[in-house]
């Protein structure tokens, strides 16, 4: 090791950045240019979405039997091409439709109770892969094309992608994520992808809707505030802040698993009055159906009013009420009787009011427990409110009580649905706050340095041309609990190899919750390694570059300025 900056500079400026929420409900993109930096666009997607006052297209996806058999990137016919919201549900009802109607990707990494649009079984990892990349190639292709006309011309310069994630993904399904957006088609060599969870987008963009409210209200050099963004199968939760131009975390990150949610609710009622095996049978048979019957359900469940006494109806397809006719010899209606809904003569199913309460009641008691634990842990001045959730009035106006409770006050942002596209989006442009990241673990790289036999045990010794070097040396980069700032470069060092001439250095990445002395000690876990090629020099060296994104750590291996490689250390435990 010959050099060591701890430096702090702001990372380049990506020419632009492109986000991407592929959620369980709806899923959509938003995008940033250089030229216009103080902007962040929601991108326009096809088809009125099914999700409340948001900018996006239902998660649905159709896959033809000759796109899945074929060379997706040699054909060009749309008839061939998988089709993403109504345009799938549209595909999937053609007479000559053969494929398969289906999406699930965040759910595959839980095994949660089933969801409005999870209508497979759990898929295997290349399905998996498939799925995600054809969705990343649709959406970054959308946006690629409207960065075009806004720029009257292709990009210059390096685009940053970024995809957002739950906090709960471990390391498989990271790097199953990557996986899918490497195999996509679309980046260059020069652009790079991010990974950033849910929760710190939502409370990222939480402090870019504060910052305008709380400087009219205002003076204060301090303030605190609760990020909650509930989104149709996870909870999002964060809490920071802001003092000295700096944001600092004052909860951890977390994304839960929604158990107890008003459709799966909803569902266990149906398999109740109909029983499992039809509800089984109609979910596989006619998806499109179940879609179209959960987004009445949906709707219903967002006109609810504590204060009024009436029936909420829930329109049901034909192919519902005719399948059960045939499966179980029948009517519907007659399945009501004995079941405290009714049936409409305009075909609904009629849900009673303390019925509909029962089924939103178990979520927003779920959310408020959250609320009140994080409250009691700090006294946050503010609490924003984010989320698809966060269109229905009975949860904000329950919401506005408990954090009144605590003397704070709830905002909820007029865009709330593009939460965490703004925040992904805000999050590697200049638009970004002074982020202050607590590291959960040390980062050190494996080296030799010369014995001494003061320090190093003799199990260590190594001779190399007459000389002795000690192996396998922690080399401490960043340390557990080091605050790392968001976008910065965090440390530059440089590596020379052990011997001249030598013209491949290998440099493996290593992590560990405590600061060993040595690799190999018990505490230790390999990441990576870094292999670095150049010419016919006397010595061998390779600057590290370490710059911190939101919800990882960027390694990059320099050569005179010149990125050659890089690896991601992604901030889990």
């Amino acid at each position: 090791v010959n050099r060591d900056k701890k430096l702090h500079p702001r990372d380049e400026l990506p020419s632009c950045v492109i986000a991407l929420d592929l959620g369980s409900r709806g899923s959509g993109y938003a995008y940033w240019i250089r030229e216009e930096s103080e902007f962040v666009r929601i991108g326009n997607v096809d088809g009125v979405s099914s999700c409340p006052a948001s900018h996006k297209a239902p998660s649905w996806v159709m896959f033809d039997d000759l796109y899945l058999d074929g060379d997706e990137d040699g054909e060009s016919a749309d008839s061939i091409r998988p089709g993403f919201g109504f345009q799938a549900l549209d595909k999937y009802l053609t007479d000559d439709a053969h494929g398969q109607l289906s999406w699930r990707w965040r759910e595959h990494f839980h095994e949660a109770k089933s969801f409005p649009y999870t209508l497979d079984s759990k898929a295997s990892d290349d399905d998996l892969i498939f799925m995600m990349k054809s969705a990343i190639r649709h959406y970054a292709r959308q946006a690629m094309e409207q960065i075009s006309q806004r720029r009257r011309g292709a990009p210059q310069g390096s685009t940053v992608t970024l995809i957002a994630i739950p906090s709960t993904f471990d390391q498989r399904a990271r790097q199953l994520v990557r996986e899918a957006a490497l195999e996509s088609g679309f980046l260059k060599e020069s652009d790079s992808i991010a990974l950033i969870e849910d929760s710190i987008a939502s409370g990222l963009y939480a402090l870019h809707t504060l910052k305008s409210k709380i400087n009219k209200e205002s003076n204060a050099k301090e303030m605190s505030y609760l990020s909650v963004d509930c989104g149709a199968s996870y909870l999002h939760f964060s809490g920071y802040q802001a003092t000295e131009g700096k944001l600092r975390q004052l909860l951890l990150p977390r994304s839960d698993p929604l158990i107890d949610s008003p459709e799966s609710l909803f569902e266990a009622e149906l398999s109740t009055v109909f029983t499992p095996n039809y509800i089984f049978n109609y979910q596989n048979k006619y998806k499109a159906g179940w879609l179209k019957l959960m987004t009445e359900f949906e709707h219903a469940k967002n006109r609810y009013d504590p204060l009024s006494r009436q029936n909420y109806y829930v329109f049901v397809p034909s192919s519902f009420v005719d399948h059960f006719r045939r499966f179980t010899s029948m009517e519907v209606e007659d399945a009501l009787e004995s079941s405290d809904m009714v049936w409409s003569k305009t075909g609904a199913i009629g849900i009673p009011h303390w019925k509909m309460q029962r089924f939103l009641q178990p979520l927003l008691d779920y959310v408020n427990d959250k609320v009140v634990t994080s409250m009691k842990k700090h006294k946050f001045e503010h609490l924003v409110l984010t989320g698809g959730r966060a269109g229905a009035k009975f949860y904000v106006d329950a919401i506005t009580a408990t954090a009144k409770g605590f003397g704070a006050t709830l905002h909820v942002p007029k865009e709330y649905n593009a939460a965490v596209l703004q925040g992904s989006t805000i999050s590697v442009t200049n638009l970004a706050p002074r982020l202050v990241i607590r590291s959960r673990f040390s980062i050190g790289v494996g080296v030799m340095t010369p014995f001494s036999d003061e320090i190093h045990p003799e199990e260590k010794r190594v001779m190399r041309d007459g000389k002795s070097w000690c192996a396998d040396v922690w080399d401490s980069l960043i340390k557990a609990d080091q605050e790392l700032e968001l976008n910065r470069v965090i440390i530059k060092r440089s590596y020379v190899g052990a011997q001249p001439g030598q013209s491949l250095l290998v440099l493996p990445l290593f992590k560990s919750p405590d600061e060993p002395k040595f690799v190999t000690e018990s505490s230790v876990q390999k990441c990576c390694e870094l292999k670095f090629t150049s010419g016919q020099r006397a010595w061998q060296e390779v600057e590290l570059v370490l710059v911190c994104r939101p919800s990882e750590l960027l390694i990059k291996a320099m050569d005179g300025g010149v990125m050659k490689s890089y690896v991601v250390v992604d901030f889990t435990d």
